[in-house]
This record gives C-alpha cells, structure tokens and sequence, in this order.
C-alpha cells in the first residue's frame, strides 16, 4: 500500500471522516463532519501514524478483543528472526505496528506497494 493509502486507512479507522488534501499540501479530515468544508477552513493534519509511535498508540486503542491477540502475533512474527518475539513486539516502528494494524482489521491490500513486515 501507499504511505498515503496506509494514513487514509488508518484515519477512517479511527474515525475520521471526509479525509482530503488542504492547500498547506497535507491530508486533513473535514472540520464538519456532516459535509464539505466551506472556503478554506480545515482542520489540523492528520496524525503522522507511519513515523510517530504515540499516533499509532492511540489508533492500537481502537482494537478490541481477539484483534488485539492477532495485532500482537504480526508484531512478534516481524523483523529480525533471532530476537524473541516479545523484543520484536516492543521495537516494532510506527510503520511496522501501521502495516500490522492495517492487516488486522483486514485494510491491508497487498496488490499494492509492498510494505514493512
């Protein structure tokens, strides 16, 4: 998947909504969630979920019962084979924990760009 694929994916899963490109040149949720913003009035950017391991802190929230079981298992699958699993799981970058989030609730397109894991 493309990074910009990866962020949409990952914002709608969050909950935001009517995600598109500002004038500053970023990706920006609708201030108004009932429609289109007017003028030029967004809101803030997008968290940066594939380089800031706090924004894909809060989007990890969002899994719940056995996602959160499979999440785990993709982090300790990934990377360096002769690190344990649970070292794997805890040094997994924000881009690692991105694709392995994206696969667990079934966003991930491997058609696409290939990614991390």
């Amino acid at each position: 998947m493309t990074p910009e694929a990866q962020l949409i994916a990952i914002a709608e899963a969050c909950g935001w909504t009517d995600i598109h490109y500002a004038p500053e040149g970023d990706l920006r949720p609708s201030p108004k969630p009932w429609g289109k913003p007017t003028g030029i009035s967004y809101s803030s950017p997008l968290p940066d979920y594939l380089n800031d391991l706090n924004a894909m802190a809060q989007a990890e929230q969002t899994l719940v019962g056995a996602q959160r079981w499979h999440y785990a298992d993709l982090l300790a699958a990934q990377g360096d084979s002769d690190a344990s699993g649970y070292y794997r799981a805890a040094t997994a970058t924000a881009a690692q924990r991105a694709e392995a989030f994206l696969r667990t609730i079934g966003k991930w397109d491997d058609a696409a760009k290939k990614g991390t894991l």
